[in-house]
């Protein structure tokens, strides 16, 4: 609550290690709109994980998550896909 409003407040955070749990990458993000929901915030993370992975030029990831639709898988296929095929 701020005043007598309430006020929701959602954000991802994304932690890349290296194959010895060293953090390598920390990013934090509020998450806005579209992305206020639960699938939303596991897409988010995922896709700022990866750009993450893409901009330190990381030849291999490997990710967790927790799916918490199965339809989230068809779109997680669709952004992997269109990441990896832009090489």
């Amino acid at each position: 609550m701020v005043g007598n409003e309430r006020v929701v407040l959602a954000g991802v955070g994304v932690a890349l290690c290296d194959s010895r749990d060293n953090l390598v990458f920390e990013v934090w993000k509020p998450l806005i709109g579209k992305w206020m929901s639960k699938n939303g915030a596991l897409l988010k993370a995922l896709i700022e994980g990866l750009n993450a992975g893409l901009a330190l030029d990381l030849t291999r990831i490997t990710f967790f998550l927790f799916v918490l639709n199965p339809r989230i898988l068809d779109v997680l296929v669709t952004v992997l896909r269109s990441i990896y095929t832009h090489e």
